[in-house]
């Protein structure tokens, strides 16, 4: 008895008799070499005779611990050896039989079941043949057939496959893409020196699916691959998304035939697919999950792999870019410690696919059916949320980082203005403002109108006396901010407006702002109260304490409810819920209104935006609260919609009415020159065949109806571009 170790293994031999006879024989008894459940039991005579014979059993041999032996770098083969083989005349010309069970057959670490073995040695030509069947549950998935050539250390096996897993691909072109999952049906021949081993054959991949790493998107296809000694080909293969849309793959894969030295260069035409889907974890500045109309070309070698993707985005659109400057820390073990004898099954956590070698070039035409998300700062949650057209260009490789390029028109959009904490208010911005980048995505040039709308009483700001005129104390109010210069330092302005009060009153209170210090201060206070900075000379005993209170109130339910808004969009991405309180006024002229804003976008198509609430003052005579705007997309490009509305009329309005309501069909379509106008309409009527122009012409959306005019049918004309408006009914 003794013990040997092989790498990392201790395997005990145990005792047994060998007889060295003077013949120049000798008879081997029962020599076993074991490693727990693993053993080798050698028994027999060695002689010259064809009739002696030496009979080795095996029982759960690693077949990977072997191939380790043997160096078999090309091709990687597991699984454990059950069986009985028996060698005939060692000593003079040796013959050879085996039937051997592989359990748990592994190809280059990917299930093909379970292998049934027989094989024999070919005295005349040197080569041990072999014949093999691969069971997976009760199917037999593959046949095989071949032999392996001593003389010139080569194999030459020939496999009849029945949805055989397709996996063992995976390591030839992990560079390119990554989880490939697939059942092959077909003929597949495997050959060539033992260190240069190649495929070649057609085989129909069925159940097929592979993802692509830095996009993190998985498609699936049923068609046929085509191998060669040096080429993998894909033809014209249909593609599907994981929401079954679908595309189109072409692809040639080249290598010097023991896949290395690897060439590819794979195109995707994609319509309406999923083309991005990634988290902050995969990129903390560009993520986001991205539908897109246009093309995907993957390209590249062993060195180097380039991403360009040239699209248009599509509804559903989801995109984040943080310029807020999180830092990521990477955790780099250099040591590893592995206990080959522990049994315990422990399934690794998948790794986030990166690549230092890999350029993206990632050229978008952005649309108003795209949802952008710009993140300031990650920590607070400042970001500006939009819906608008433009060009944007991403650039990423590992010399140069990330850049960003291009400009983004805002047609529709919020700003999350938060401070400590202490002020967290949604400002909406107005539609032509814009964002450009040339480089640094942080520095970012900002030309943002952003408007925060609230009612406040005029007798914090103003005197009675000058008050006395008009009955409309609390008026609405928009808070005005204007950012402009650079996206990290940018150029803050403020103003202040009332939308719908008389000239003459908004003159008034310009004139008491009329200097950069008090509108400063008065914005503050809209933004922190819900209140007018009352200056020193309107100040009065009487009224300091109830303005204090009343300020301190205002404070502690913007703070809570700012609370309570943000933790009630965690819940679904679909629906937004929220509740706003607002205290305006004091004394007599004391008025609280309690609105819950409500939006629910079911599907990408409708949308129903509300706003519902009780009013409780002294001036209105309606004190119910409730606009609903319900609004459906006709067609896919959005430039037909059907909108129906019910708006609560103004407490200052002249209408005897409580309401307003209004439906109508919409129709826009945006062009440069009036020439274009029936370019468009002409495009639009040629059954879709404009869906494979990547350049088709930008939809918008229309947000407001036009006024309160029974039938109302416009062509407004402005200086950058045409904007035609057909058949707009409304009733009241």
């Amino acid at each position: 008895p003794t013990q040997v170790v092989v790498f990392d293994s201790i395997w005990n031999v145990h005792s047994s008799q060998i007889a060295f006879n003077p013949d120049t024989t000798f008879d081997v008894r029962n020599f076993r070499l074991q490693n727990k459940d693993q053993y080798i039991v050698i028994d027999g005579l060695v002689s010259k005779k064809e009739t002696d014979q030496v009979q080795v059993e095996m029982n759960d041999i690693d077949l990977g611990f072997i191939m380790d032996l043997v160096n078999l770098k090309p091709i990687s083969i597991k699984g454990q050896t059950t069986g009985i083989a028996s060698l005939y005349g060692i000593l003079k010309q040796p013959a050879f039989e085996a039937n051997l069970q592989v359990k748990n057959t592994l190809l280059n670490d990917a299930p093909i079941g379970d292998a049934y073995i027989y094989s024999g040695w070919d005295n005349r030509d040197n080569e041990l043949l072999v014949s093999g069947t691969f069971i997976e549950g009760n199917d037999t998935v593959a046949l095989a057939n071949g032999l392996y050539s001593a003389s010139n250390d080569s194999i030459d096996f020939m496999f009849d496959t029945h949805r055989l897993n397709l996996g063992f691909l995976q390591r030839y072109i992990k560079n390119i893409v990554q989880d490939v999952d697939a059942k092959g049906t077909g003929l597949v021949r495997m050959y060539g020196n033992t260190k240069n081993i190649g495929f070649e054959g057609n085989v129909l991949a069925e159940d097929a699916s592979l993802n692509i790493g830095f996009l993190n998107t998985t498609y699936s296809f049923r068609d046929s691959i085509y191998l060669t000694r040096e080429t993998i080909e894909f033809k014209d293969i249909k593609i599907y998304d994981k929401e079954q849309n679908q595309g189109n793959l072409n692809g040639l894969i080249t290598h010097d035939g023991s896949f290395k030295n690897m060439d590819f260069d794979i195109k995707i035409n994609i319509r309406n697919m999923l083309a991005l889907d990634t988290k902050p974890a995969d990129s903390d500045f560009f993520y986001g999950k991205a539908y897109a109309t246009g093309n995907v070309h993957i390209f590249g070698g062993d060195g180097a792999t380039s991403i360009d993707v040239n699209a248009v985005t599509q509804p559903r659109t989801k995109m984040n870019i943080s310029v807020g400057g999180t830092a990521v820390a990477n955790e780099n073990d250099f040591i590893t410690f592995v206990n080959r004898q522990d049994t315990a099954q422990i399934v690794p956590e998948k790794p986030v696919f990166k690549s230092s070698n890999l350029a993206l070039t990632l050229l978008l035409d952005v649309t108003q059916n795209a949802d952008i998300q710009l993140i300031i700062n990650p920590a607070s949650g400042d970001m500006i949320s939009a819906n608008g057209s433009g060009n944007l260009r991403l650039e990423h490789n590992s010399n140069n980082g990330l850049r960003l390029y291009g400009g983004y028109t805002i047609e529709k959009g919020n700003f999350l203005f938060t401070l400590q904490n202490l002020i967290r208010k949604q400002f909406r911005i107005d539609e032509g403002s814009s964002i450009t980048w040339s480089g640094n995505p942080g520095r970012a040039q900002l030309d943002i109108r952003a408007i925060h709308s609230l009612t406040a009483s005029l007798y914090d700001l103003m005197s009675s006396d000058i008050l006395a005129s008009t009955d409309r104390t609390s008026v609405p109010v928009e808070a005005i901010l204007y950012l402009t210069d650079e996206l990290t330092q940018p150029t803050i302005r403020f103003d202040v407006n009332l939308p719908s009060s008389d000239e003459t009153l908004k003159m008034q209170v310009r004139n008491l702002m009329n200097t950069e210090e008090m509108m400063n201060r008065q914005m503050v206070y809209l933004l922190l109260f819900g209140k007018f900075y009352t200056p020193d000379y309107n100040r009065t005993d009487g009224n300091f304490a109830s303005n204090f209170g009343s300020a301190l109130s205002s404070l502690l339910s913007s703070t809570g409810i700012g609370q309570l808004n943000s933790w009630l969009s965690q819940f679904s991405s679909n629906v937004s819920l929220g509740f706003n309180w607002r205290n305006t006024g004091y004394g007599s002229s004391l008025s609280n209104e309690y609105e819950v804003p409500v939006m629910f976008q079911p599907n990408n198509r409708f949308i129903i935006n509300g706003n519902f609430g009780y009013r409780d003052d002294n001036f209105s005579k309606n004190k119910i609260i409730g606009d609903l705007d319900l609004e459906y997309i006709l067609t896919e490009n959005s430039k037909w919609r059907l909108k129906a509305y019910n708006h609560t009329v103004d407490r200052y309005s002249l209408r005897a009415a409580p309401f307003i309501q209004g439906v109508g069909i919409m129709y826009k379509e945006n062009f440069n020159k009036w020439s274009d106008l029936w370019k468009n309409h002409m495009k639009d009527s040629q059954k879709k065949k404009s869906e494979k122009d990547s350049t088709s012409v930008e939809t918008s959306k229309i947000d407001e109806l036009m006024n309160d005019s029974l039938i109302s049918t416009q062509i407004i004309h402005e200086n950058k571009e045409d904007t035609l408006l057909v058949g707009n009914v409304f009733a009241d």
